[in-house]
């Protein structure tokens, strides 16, 4: 089931932030967690960069924070060489500092602020922000994105963006918003959404989507429009075939992996994945009892039109307990929908390009696309 081209390499789960929606904070963190790195982890990388050059992995540090972790960080970076790697990082910046930001910049690692704009004291309770020394070393690196989970207080992401803009003072990174995996589970008031405004938010972002990808400028750092359209369409392209409910390009999919190279799922689904594995020990049929648990979660998933690119969202998250976001949802891919249509008829060779990140290698295997 998980997505090989993508790990994310948990450096510790300590945190120096206590944000209201945390997945972690809900769903624990694994005892007996090491600090220290084990050789296991630098073969195991270096050799999967290797069995699938030239393509790309992608390896994200993550956390808890994983600044806090700087002396392992160092030490992966130190012994995980191969050139087909691509480097990710998502962090709270608290911890920035010129050290860090020359080592990043010297690897090319994109840093990825996670911060939610202007009401961010109310969904994270501290602005790194306010620290203008924080804003000069966030624009000293010369990769780097800032992530926004997308709450009521979110919602708007065009103000949200313009926020960036004039805090940063320029608009040399990208912009990723993030949908919230565990909606059922957070104060209410950060799912009280404007639905008349979030639809005219979405169609403005699906207009900007499709002139980007017509364009040829999907791929550039500040078309985040047609990346967040790109890779809802990449999962209606390349379902899971152990579970159609996980969509290929979330950190669902991906390899997770700590410090002594022990592999597993995200936090949510591994909880899930050894609940149902103490219930039957045989791998063979976990599949299919796990599959048979997300379908008893998402009952109504299946007549929904918007199910082919949102896939229910979260395959443990109760699609019943989250109906807030799931109206949200559903008026997001209800628009990406429209836009895939009208890509595809108007140009299939642009919208292939936006693609190429988004699709399974089986998939660009059996169609003969092999960029990454």
């Amino acid at each position: 089931m998980p997505v090989k081209n993508r790990i994310h390499l948990i450096l510790g789960y300590a945190c120096n932030h206590h944000c209201r929606y945390c997945v972690q904070e809900l769903n624990g963190r694994p005892p007996n967690f090491t600090k220290h790195v084990s050789p296991v982890v630098f073969e195991s990388l270096n050799a999967m960069a290797r069995s699938i050059a030239p393509l790309k992995l992608r390896i994200t540090f993550f956390g808890g924070e994983p600044l806090l972790y700087l002396s392992a960080l160092k030490d992966v970076l130190a012994n995980v060489r191969e050139p087909n790697i691509v480097w990710k990082i998502h962090s709270n910046g608290e911890l920035l500092n010129e050290e860090v930001v020359d080592l990043f910049n010297s690897r090319s690692i994109r840093f990825g602020l996670s911060h939610d704009g202007p009401n961010v004291l109310e969904t994270r309770y501290v602005d790194v922000l306010a620290n203008p020394r924080r804003i000069e070393l966030f624009n000293a690196l010369q990769n780097k994105s800032v992530n926004v989970v997308l709450t009521s207080y979110t919602q708007d992401l065009y103000g949200v963006l313009d926020y960036f803009t004039q805090t940063f003072g320029n608009n040399d990174w990208r912009f990723t918003p993030l949908f919230l995996v565990n909606p059922s589970q957070i104060p209410k008031d950060m799912l009280r959404f404007d639905y008349v405004a979030w639809e005219k938010t979405v169609k403005r972002l699906c207009n900007r989507a499709e002139k980007q990808i017509l364009e040829g400028r999907a791929n550039q750092a500040r078309s985040w429009e047609a990346e967040a359209v790109s890779r809802a369409i990449g999962d209606y392209l390349c379902p899971v075939d152990d579970n159609p409910f996980i969509r290929q390009n979330e950190r669902c999919s991906a390899i997770h992996m700590n410090c002594a190279g022990q592999i597993s799922m995200c936090e949510r689904l591994e909880k899930h994945r050894i609940r149902i594995l103490n219930a039957d020990h045989e791998q063979v049929r976990f599949a299919k009892g796990f599959l048979e648990y997300t379908k008893a979660q998402h009952p109504c998933c299946a007549d929904c039109e918007a199910f082919a690119y949102c896939r229910g969202q979260c395959p443990v998250e109760a699609v019943s307990k989250a109906s807030e976001q799931c109206r949200l949802l559903r008026i997001y891919y209800h628009e990406i929908r429209k836009t895939h249509r009208r890509l595809f008829k108007k140009d299939p060779v642009a919208l292939q390009k936006a693609l190429l990140n988004f699709l399974s290698a089986e998939f660009r295997a059996r169609h003969g696309l092999f960029q990454n």
